[in-house]
């Protein structure tokens, strides 16, 4: 799973620095809306942890029985990796944005 998260960020840093390249040199129209596309994609995702999180767990913020708590786990794993490892400056947002949706 960490080869499969590596090999995707580098296509997403490549993808970035292409879309930078042709918005500052060619000032191609559709570049400026893929790139504002992909920034909008990438702001849902972080902001669907919380709708998710909601879901998926009971009262006591464990993974409910009749929901696969795998599928969380894989589909957020960086963020959660962020939350648990990351500096107070990642973790503390993270940890508000999800007692928001009512994480214990």
């Amino acid at each position: 799973m960490a080869t499969v998260f590596a090999v995707l960020g580098v296509i997403f840093a490549a993808l970035a620095v292409w879309l930078a390249v042709r918005i500052i040199n060619r000032r191609e129209r559709w570049a400026k809306r893929t790139a504002v596309t992909l920034i909008v994609l990438l702001a849902l995702y972080g902001l669907s942890i919380g709708p998710a999180y909601w879901a998926c767990t009971d009262s006591r913020g464990r993974v409910r029985d009749d929901w696969t708590g795998s599928a969380f786990l894989n589909i957020y794993a960086p963020i959660i990796v962020a939350y648990q490892k990351g500096p107070a400056f990642v973790n503390n947002p993270i940890e508000h944005y999800l007692v928001l949706w009512g994480m214990p």
